[in-house]
């Protein structure tokens, strides 16, 4: 048996690496604690289900992103391109993560939550843009970058050796920045 304090890590650490064959929520709790070479008891001590490990394990990851602040001022500021080299970094350190729960065999829900709490940090950031925007606009460029950075992120997961983080970095700030100008007129509104 583990000691108790790593147990529940340890949990977490086999779902992940059963979720390699096997669908996260097809997983039964029989299955993981015998994986684990844990009791049903030590299971329960910290979990009621296997959802309970999968919100656990998403929670714990998405509470670690490193700010994201990078998210509109990047797009107008060159200085800002450590902040988001640092969440490839984080993204990079934590790839067996991803690669589980935006997999075939992960949750298919963790992706939108990803995308939600980037949104939330983008809309508490739009009230900072030196530039003004209407509220549909400003809704339309949350859903534009989160959703496509994160689809990006998903893609590098599982294609690391295709593309550097620094040059990925370089090109999700270069998005970002043309994204904001793209048909801009003088007012700060886009063209229509």
């Amino acid at each position: 048996m583990l000691r108790e304090p790593s147990t529940k890590t340890h949990i977490c650490e086999k779902l992940i690496e059963m979720m390699q064959h096997k669908p996260c929520f097809e997983i039964k709790v029989t299955e993981l604690v015998k994986y684990a070479n844990i009791s049903r008891s030590s299971f329960y001590s910290y979990f009621n289900s296997i959802y309970d490990v999968v919100q656990k394990i998403e929670d714990d990851f998405i509470a670690g992103l490193p700010n994201e602040r990078f998210v509109f001022l990047s797009c107008i500021k060159d200085d800002d391109y450590d902040t988001l080299l640092s969440r490839l970094n984080y993204l990079k350190e934590n790839i067996r993560i991803l690669r589980a729960f935006l997999g075939p065999n992960g949750d298919p829900t963790f992706l939108s939550k990803l995308v939600y709490q980037t949104e939330k940090m983008f809309r508490k950031q739009s009230k900072q843009m030196p530039i003004s925007f209407s509220d549909v606009e400003i809704k339309l460029i949350i859903e534009n970058i989160s959703g496509g950075t994160w689809q990006m992120y998903k893609w590098w997961v599982f294609h690391e050796d295709e593309i550097s983080m620094e040059d990925l970095t370089e090109l999700i700030r270069k998005i970002h920045k043309h994204l904001l100008h793209f048909s801009q007129n003088e007012t700060g509104h886009f063209t229509r």
